[in-house]
Parts: structure tokens; sequence; C-alpha cells
């Protein structure tokens, strides 16, 4: 019996040697066949101009990525551990031989392009191991020549927000995926990739951004909007919600608590006036209504993170146990929570201003000591449950004005333009997953719900912005905000 065993096992391995060197004798015909012919346009293009030697090399450097030179290995072979009593076995193919009485779950698999078995390899294809970065540089490759080419269509950015081409990029980029069946791509974005890498940068960029005398004068009037506008917003929307859906407004198949209508209001809350400030620079409108809505849009995302993180750990809890003190408790942790984050990021914008006063001698440094002390503002907000928008923007207007001041010009042109291409590349992601999730099959869409919440949020807006604004102008604002600039604020939160 192991004779035989053995006999098959030495026909199995003649048979292999062979086809792989029929195989090799196959690519080594190729080679030459492709080396003669680019050896002929050498010829060709040498005589005919100087000019056409830059595409040879192209043509080469192809063409030799492409010369299928390497032999056909067998796709998994499936041995057994020395000592033991079953002898090797290979599967060519997938084809097991018919002769062979072996059990395959007991030996291990080898994969022969993976571990570079069967000789060298000058070019394989081996989308498996590149799949999914190379699907996310090429989608944020092609949001860039998109977002080039949208500045430069004049007549497309006054009708259609950036944003909005970024949602359908990445809606097209969903259907694509979906129509081909790849399950490879995530359809979600997790939030901890959320929170922990894409947002910090384009928060530290827009701290960068908002550091203007402008804003200084006018921090009362941003703040007043940011945080009691977001709340007043939250706390009237989602109450609203909840009793149109009780009196049967909404239709009898609907139904939501009261806790997370709450949490929904929370979401829908913040604002994001990329488009309308992107106008903004365009048009040149003064800069005091500029820092009031940059401003306004940055602290909000932070004052509305808070409140969403606040609703979710009441959404958690079973009703009978959300009672008055846990309330008081959470107005409690509001303040701690956002106080405690200014603090941490106030701290590390001193630490950094402090380090970069001693980077004389080693400028390449002080990039890296501004943004990676930035960064650690926010984890270390996080890691204490505060605030890392808030720690990781008062960081960087700590930063822009001491930090800069230390640094050389070259290191100030990097941490801008880094923080800038790092902003930009997190939009596209954020914008693209947005897009994907329009394909997602697992979507509840109910019409009356959907109206109702627009309604909601252009009607309270307009009485917040107008309320709040009646209020600074009487109180305490030396140069009033115009009605004009009032409709303007209210018209940017409808934008994406």
């Amino acid at each position: 019996m192991t004779m035989e065993v053995l006999g098959q096992n030495k026909t199995h391995m003649g048979t292999f040697e062979g086809t792989c060197f029929k195989q090799r004798t196959m690519a080594g015909k190729w080679t030459v066949r492709c080396c003669v012919t680019v050896a002929a346009w050498t010829r060709r293009c040498f005589k005919v101009s100087r000019l056409r030697q830059p595409l040879l090399l192209l043509m080469l450097v192809i063409m030799s990525l492409l010369v299928p030179c390497y032999a056909s290995q067998p796709d998994v072979v499936h041995y057994n551990k020395p000592g033991t009593e079953k002898d090797m076995h290979f599967w060519f193919h997938g084809n097991e031989s018919k002769n062979s009485t072996h059990d395959r779950t007991h030996y291990p698999k080898v994969n022969w392009h993976e571990e570079g078995h069967g000789g060298i390899h000058v070019a394989a294809w081996n989308f498996q191991h590149v799949k999914a970065p190379l699907v996310i540089v090429m989608f944020t490759t092609v949001a860039a020549l998109c977002k080039l080419g949208f500045h430069h269509a004049n007549f497309l950015s006054s009708i259609v927000p950036e944003s909005c081409l970024l949602i359908v990029l990445g809606t097209v980029l969903g259907g694509i995926l979906t129509g081909a069946g790849a399950d490879f791509f995530p359809t979600s974005l997790p939030p901890d990739v959320f929170f922990l890498y894409l947002l910090p940068p384009i928060i530290l960029e827009s701290a960068y951004s908002l550091y203007d005398r402008t804003f200084f004068d006018n921090v009362g009037t941003v703040m007043f909007y940011a945080v009691i506008g977001t709340v007043i917003n939250c706390f009237l929307i989602g109450p609203t919600l909840y009793g149109l859906m009780s009196v049967g407004a909404m239709g009898d198949d609907f139904s939501v608590t009261f806790v997370q209508c709450l949490l929904f209001s929370a979401l829908i809350v913040a604002v994001d006036p990329v488009a309308v400030l992107a106008i903004f620079q365009e048009i040149g409108v003064n800069q005091t209504l500029y820092f009031l809505v940059f401003g306004e849009s940055l602290f909000n995302d932070a004052v509305t993170v808070v409140l969403y993180n606040t609703m979710k750990a009441f959404n958690a809890m079973p009703p009978e146990d959300i009672n008055v003190g846990q309330v008081f408790l959470a107005v409690a942790a509001f303040f701690v929570v956002s106080l405690g984050g200014a603090v941490l990021g106030i701290l590390f914008g001193a630490l950094s201003s402090v380090i970069t006063k001693y980077t004389e001698h080693v400028r390449v440094v002080e990039p890296l000591t501004i943004l990676l002390l930035a960064y650690l503002s926010y984890l270390s907000a996080e890691l204490f449950h505060f605030s890392g928008i808030i720690g990781i923007c008062c960081c960087g207007l700590m930063q822009a004005h001491y930090a800069f001041n230390n640094i050389s010009h070259k290191s100030l042109t990097t941490v801008t333009y880094f923080s800038k291409m790092l902003s930009t590349a997190s939009d596209c992601m954020i914008f693209m997953f947005l897009g994907l999730t329009l394909v997602r099959p697992d979507h509840d869409w109910h019409t009356g719900f959907t109206l109702w919440t627009l309604f909601l949020c252009l009607v309270i807006r307009f009485m917040s912005v107008f309320g709040l604004t009646l209020i600074a102008n009487k109180l305490y604002r030396l140069r009033k905000i115009e009605l004009e600039e009032q409709f303007i604020m209210v018209r940017q939160s409808m934008i994406l």
C-alpha cells in the first residue's frame, strides 16, 4: 500500500514538473517575442524622432509588467507535517486525484502565489491583497479631480454644493460595487473610524482657519448661537416630532419613543456650511458674517456630539430609570465634558508653544510636534470622556496664536497645507460613505416623518436665529446683525 501511494505521488510530481516546464517555456517564448517587438519599435522611434523616446520608455515599462513570464503553479498544495503516516498529496487547480483516499481536512493549505513558491514571478495579479485600499485611493483621486473640475465649472458651483457632488460620487461608487457583487468594501462607516480618524483633521483645519481678530471680536455671539441655539433646536424639534407622531400626523404605522426623537433631533441640528463658506469667499462677504457662520458651525458640531452622546445614554437606559436626578446629571455632564475638553486643549496648545521655542536647530520636528500634540489633545479628551472636538479646537487656536510664531515659514506652510490635505481627504471619505449608504437594501423610508422633519428644521431654525439675534442686538452687540445677514445664516443651515 505504501509503495502504491508513493508511486502515485511520484506520478503527480512528475506531472507537476512537466507542467511547470512547459509553461515556463511558453512564458520564455512570449518574453522573447515582446523583447523583439520592443527592439523593433526602438529602432523605428530613434530613426524618426527623439521626442518619442519617453513614449517608448513608457511602453517598455508597461509591457514588462504585462509579460506573462511566470509559470502557472498549482493553486493549493496539501501536505502533512513531517513524521506523520500520510504522504504528500498535490491538488492541481482544485482537482483532486481520483485514486486518492486521503481526507483533505487534515491537510493544511498553502497558497503558492502568496508564499512565493514555484520560481520567480515578474508580474502577477494580486487584487485580493490591495482591493480595499486601492478602491479608497482611486475614489479619493477621482474625488480630487472632480473637485478641481467643480471649481473650474462656474455654472455648476453656483447650482450644486461641493458636498453634494461628493455624495453623488459615493452613490455611483456604491452602485458599481453593489452591481459587481463586491462584498469586500464596507457600506457603512464605523463610529470609531469617524470619531478617531476622520473627524480630528477636519476640526483642526477649521480651528486654524478660524484664528482671526474678527472671530475673537464676535466670539460671544458665536458661542451664543452654537450653544443656546443648538440646545433650543434640539429640544424643540424632538418633542414636536413626538407630538406629531402621537396625534397620528405621520400615520398609524410609525412609532418612536420620546427619547428616540430627542436622539434623532440631536443628530440633525448640526450644520455644515462648507458650500456657503466657499461662496462667501468667492463673492467676498463681510468678515463678521463669515466668522459668525463659520464659528457657529464649528462649535455647533461639538455641542451636537455632546447632546448626541447624552441622548444615546438615555436611550440605552430603561424608561423607569430616567428621573429628575438623571436629567440634572446630564446637565452637569454637559458642562463638565465641554469645559474639560477646553482645558485639555489649552494645556496641549501651551505645551506645543513651549516646545517649539527650542526647535530653531531642529526645524524638521516642528510640523510633527504641532500636529501630534493637536491630535494628542483630541485623544486625551476622549480618554477622559471629555469633548475631543472642543479640545482640538482650543488647541488649534492656541497653536495658531502662540506656536505658529515660533516655527519657521517652511514649517508653517507644511502644517497649513498638510492639515488642509487631511481635511479634504477626510471630507471625501465621509461623503463617500454617505453616498454608499444610499444603495444599501436595509433602508426604512417614511415619507411623513421625512417631510415633517424638513419642515420643522426650516421653521425652528428661523425662529431660533431671529430670536437669538434680537436678544444679542438688544443686549450687548455694538455692530448690529442686519436682517439680510440673518436670512443668510438661516439659509446656510439648509445646505449641506
